[in-house]
């Protein structure tokens, strides 16, 4: 399957996270992503992630991934 594929599915679900993230509220919001393994989370978030609307609506970005597995 391609990524182009992928995406089109996950399109609608882009939005409602670019929407969240960039909406008029006057709180700090956590936008909380979570599924099973391999339904293409990282790849909705990236892409999210690397859309203009999200570039030019915060001053300072930050990609963090978090793991499940603790490292010493």
């Amino acid at each position: 399957m391609l990524e182009d594929d992928i995406l089109q599915g996950i399109d609608d679900d882009m939005k409602i996270i670019i929407i969240r993230l960039t909406g008029r509220s006057s709180h700090l919001e956590i936008v909380t992503i979570s599924g099973m393994c391999g339904i293409d989370k990282t790849l909705l978030v990236k892409n999210a992630y690397d859309q203009l609307t999200i570039r030019y609506h915060f001053d300072i970005l930050s990609w963090v991934t978090i793991s499940q597995e603790l490292r010493g």
